[in-house]
């Protein structure tokens, strides 16, 4: 997988192989390529060279009916939330399913009250994102891909705005969709996330991958990655 921004090369030929229901944590410097990485896998940034292959074959990125399929069994969370501020939480919620999916809206409530309810966001939903803090937008836009039952959840920084009981529930639902066979890549820097939640860490630098370990088995044998985990908590 290689990508650019116009002349600027961001990834340098990232080779990884990811099983279902794993959850995969991507850490490194900021300008790595993590980030990049999740865009690229939903299609909002081109690759300039390599293929991506789900289920053994080549991802269509170059044709629109590709770009549906991908989008269909893939949702991302996004760093900045990418909530429609001018839309209520409800709308917010049922958009994609209603005019991507060309779902009824009156089925969805209940599910949508249900994903609310999941993200301690119940009671929310006829408030617009401006009225929400930042720690509640984030669990709206999470809420948000879970609507989409995503067979692949990409998320930036899906816990950057939540605070420590928050996060412990956040995690408890990532994990409890990982084990119902939801495959999670997620970037992030919060190094207790990534410790307690990962099967695997993948750890970026200069858009290439420069160590991967499995916090269950082996992280405190790769030096690479137990330095920037040790620098990163340092830091937070």
């Amino acid at each position: 997988m290689q990508a650019s921004y116009g002349t600027n090369p961001i990834l340098l030929g990232v080779d990884l192989d990811i099983e279902k229901g794993e959850i995969v944590s991507l850490i490194g410097p900021s300008g790595s390529g993590k980030s990049t990485m999740l865009r690229v896998l939903i299609g909002l940034t081109p690759l300039s060279g390599g293929e991506i292959r789900l289920e053994g074959k080549p991802i269509d990125y170059a044709t629109k009916a590709g770009l549906r399929a991908v989008r269909s069994r893939m949702a991302m969370v996004f760093q900045s939330f990418g909530l429609f501020d001018h839309l209520t939480v409800e709308q917010n919620l049922l958009l994609a399913p209603t005019v991507v999916g060309k779902k009824k809206r009156a089925p969805l409530l209940e599910e949508m009250h249900e994903v609310l309810r999941l993200t301690d966001m119940q009671g929310h939903d006829g408030k617009r994102p401006p009225q929400l803090s930042g720690g509640q937008k984030q669990r709206i836009a999470i809420a948000r891909a879970l609507m989409l039952h995503p067979e692949i959840l990409l998320m930036d920084e899906p816990t950057s705005a939540l605070d420590p009981i928050r996060i412990a529930a956040m995690s408890d639902l990532f994990g409890k969709l990982a084990a119902q066979g939801v495959t999670i890549i997620q970037v992030s820097h919060n190094m207790d996330v990534v410790r307690s939640l990962s099967d695997r860490i993948v750890l970026m630098h200069d858009g290439r991958i420069a160590a991967t370990a499995s916090p269950k088995r082996d992280q405190d044998d790769n030096a690479a990655i137990a330095r920037f985990m040790a620098a990163e908590a340092h830091q937070a």
